[in-house]
């Protein structure tokens, strides 16, 4: 009996090892073994799946603990609900030593790192969306009292929101108390400074803000010019602490909010949480935190994500609409048709969401520590579609509009000709930025007709869009088979969508028919 027990637990075993080839360094991060990975993990018990990631998590916590010189390695545990697709990660009573008296970002970091590893470590579309870390059966924020208080109020919190949409770019040089020092707070990798291209990301998706969604948006890292004086670095280069304690003098309970705090990494801390509180000083309406992401350990995981605090559904609305709208974009603009994205929002006890009093996002746009991220996160038009994708998800969800994918429900013509013209009514559902393009052709052209390939601008036309074709002239009625599609002002395509067009005989003309030539989509019922 004892020997069969331990055979099971060896082939066990061996078969979560196989799981966990796959996901180590080695790993090939190509589409098609992503895919079967998700295939394998779909397929596991849950009780496999709780061994399988109890294994990785412990293998982070460890890691973690080295790099601190702990001797002792805390010990972990995993509970999963698989129904509300969350998994409870209990890291131990003394995963953290010292509490203190506030969550510092450094142990956040710390949390993301190992969520982000494990959510790598199942797939794309893993049977988990969320992690909520316990430290002996405690909630975090139960060992923090004051930021947890903090965070309860954020929440309740009234505002008038009649202010600009803040728009973070992450990071910037700070003040190092244990090396004296001036320094940037994320180091370089793949040609990379996060505190230096977050702004110029940040730029971008204020011009869009302007442009489309009518929206002020404050840059409390834009541009200016001069050098900040006690470091001598340029201020463009600073973090939002600096540039706030300049702007509001009289406010340190911003820009200072740790002033007890002889850790060395205070100002790094302060930053983190000057963002929240100054948009909560300007009422701002909304607050888009602006970042690349990155992984200490693992330089294949890559793609985009969107995170918001737990427990703020209308921060979890907002994000899921960011999301939903990058995706939209992003899979539009050439060369990124496969860019991996996070199917859904996560949440995360972010410092920068927590204590916003607004809806408030942190999006990652991409990870500088893997080399294909790195290399989209400096392309202009990789920026561009990513920062449109954030603007257009503020404003449907300002707008109280669901994001929904661009497609054509159903294309319809109309029984009834108006002389030689069909009209034709497209039903499309989604949200097109305008001016849009319709695209409608015949999918095989008859050896008696002249075919063309027609394309008509479309400039905010509610659904159905009503187009007319010219059947031309015909002595017997004829059906043709066509398609259509519509292409909106972001490359956003509806992909084809078959038609059927019934042309009465007609002599009124004694020409070729001229199939498509006179094509156009038509504001009123009559050509």
């Amino acid at each position: 009996m004892r020997e069969k027990s331990r055979l099971r637990n060896l082939v066990r075993d061996a078969f979560f090892f196989a799981i966990l080839g796959c996901t180590s360094t080695a790993f090939s991060a190509d589409e098609t073994s992503r895919a079967e990975l998700a295939l394998r993990v779909a397929s596991l018990e849950q009780s496999e799946l709780t061994n399988l990631l109890a294994q990785k998590l412990q293998n982070y916590v460890n890691e973690i603990a080295h790099k601190k010189n702990r001797v002792a390695m805390p010990r972990t545990r995993v509970t999963l609900d698989l129904q509300r697709k969350i998994a409870y990660l209990d890291l131990g009573s003394d995963y953290i030593l010292e509490p203190g008296t506030y969550i510092s970002a450094t142990l956040e970091e710390e949390l993301q790192q190992i969520s982000q590893g494990l959510d790598w470590d199942l797939g794309p579309n893993p049977p988990i969306h969320n992690y909520e870390f316990l430290f002996g059966g405690k909630k975090l924020l139960d060992l923090f009292p004051e930021e947890k208080r903090l965070t309860e109020e954020a929440a309740r919190a009234a505002v008038s929101r009649l202010g600009p949409v803040v728009v973070a770019a992450a990071h910037g040089d700070y003040y190092h108390h244990g090396f004296k020092d001036w320094r940037p707070q994320r180091s370089t990798v793949n040609g990379i400074t996060e505190d230096y291209l977050s702004p110029i990301y940040a730029a971008e998706l204020a011009y869009w803000m302007g442009k489309r969604s009518n929206k002020t948006a404050a840059l409390p890292r834009g541009p200016i010019g001069g050098n900040h004086g006690e470091s001598g670095r340029p201020w463009n280069d600073m973090a939002t602490k600096y540039r706030i304690e300049q702007l509001l003098p009289n406010r340190p309970d911003i820009w200072d909010s740790l002033p007890t705090s002889t850790d060395n990494l205070r100002n790094y801390h302060e930053d983190i949480r000057s963002r929240p509180l100054y948009a909560n000083e300007l009422n701002a309406e909304g607050l888009l935190h602006l970042h690349t992401n990155s992984h200490d350990t693992n330089p294949l995981i890559r793609g985009m994500r969107v995170y918001h605090a737990k427990g703020r559904e209308e921060q979890k609305s907002l994000a899921e609409s960011v999301l939903c709208s990058m995706t939209e974009i992003v899979h539009a603009a050439s060369g990124y048709e496969s860019f991996p994205i996070a199917s859904f929002p996560h949440e995360e006890n972010h410092g920068e969401n927590r204590l916003a009093k607004m809806p408030s996002i942190i999006v990652e746009t991409a990870y500088h520590t893997n080399p294909d991220d790195a290399r989209a996160l400096l392309d202009p038009a990789f920026r561009t579609a990513s920062m449109k994708g954030v603007e257009k998800g503020y404003r449907l969800f300002s707008e109280g509009k669901k994001c929904k994918p661009f497609q054509l429900s159903k294309v319809i013509d109309d029984p009834v000709p108006l002389g030689n013209f069909i009209p034709v009514d497209a039903h499309y559902e989604g949200n097109p930025e305008f001016e849009a393009t319709l695209v409608t052709e015949l999918i095989e052209c008859p050896d008696d007709m002249q075919c063309w390939t027609a394309k008509l601008p479309l400039d905010k036309l509610p659904s159905p869009v009503r187009f007319f074709i010219d059947c031309g002239s015909s002595p017997t009625p004829r059906e043709h088979r066509m398609q259509v599609k519509i292409i909106d002002a972001d490359n956003v395509d509806t992909g084809w969508e078959p038609y059927t067009v019934s042309c009465p005989a007609s002599w009124d003309r004694n020409v070729r028919s001229a199939f498509n030539e006179r094509t156009y989509v038509a504001h009123s019922e009559a050509p």
